[in-house]
């Protein structure tokens, strides 16, 4: 679900994001390519595999595939997996108790009241049908989709709705770039930079010249 874009962890150079202020703004942020569609729903199926299933490849999970395969598996069965989420609330404690205590875990207590009382209404229809361990699972995935959980800072829901971009126009604005070489391997095109000069023994510019 991770994986970076290459083998070397390369992104475009001039990736923009579809919208908000970087795009607004006429600038490049390689790095966001992270924070595309894919990877984030990647990241989500993990986990929801993790906390429904275990440590396993089975519905796109982080582990390796069992040895049993995954057909008929069935949520909360771990018996196939190598791990799995060993969170388990306090003895006697109710609802709200146990939905705080995620917070606290899961998102540093940041949760919203919204988000909180959604949780754990649904916590209690899902209690109420199929038992506490299924409401807990239950809770831990409605937990992890939270903004609150994918974010380190302060969330709030905005009142408008979003609205389109409109398209960032290009600068003439001068700017530098900062070129970094990888001189001790990883290139699989052999050698990038061909040295010039002051080769002993053999002339390697020469070389590649001819060639």
């Amino acid at each position: 679900a991770h994986d970076p874009l290459t083998v070397f962890s390369f992104f475009l150079p001039h990736y923009v994001p579809g919208s908000g202020p970087i795009h607004s703004a006429s600038l490049v942020a390689p790095e966001a390519q992270l924070l595309a569609m894919s990877p984030v729903v990647s990241a989500l199926n993990g986990l929801f595999s993790l906390t429904k299933y275990g440590l396993l490849s089975c519905m796109h999970g982080f582990g390796v595939k069992p040895k049993d395969g995954c057909s008929r598996l069935k949520e909360g069965d771990f018996s196939r997996s190598s791990g799995k989420v060993s969170y388990e609330p306090a003895r006697n404690s109710d609802t709200a108790a146990i939905i705080e205590e995620l917070s606290t875990l899961l998102t540093a207590g940041r949760l919203s009241d919204t988000n909180k009382e959604e949780i754990i209404a649904q916590y209690k229809a899902r209690e109420k049908e199929e038992g506490k361990e299924a409401a807990l699972r239950l809770a831990l995935q409605l937990m992890i989709a939270t903004p609150e959980y994918r974010t380190s800072g302060v969330t709030r829901k905005a009142e408008d709705e979003a609205r389109p971009q409109a398209a960032s126009q290009p600068t003439c604005k001068a700017y530098k770039a900062v070129v970094f070489l990888m001189l001790q391997g990883g290139a699989d095109s052999y050698n990038m930079l061909v040295p010039h000069s002051g080769c002993k023994d053999k002339d390697m510019y020469e070389e590649y010249k001819q060639a």
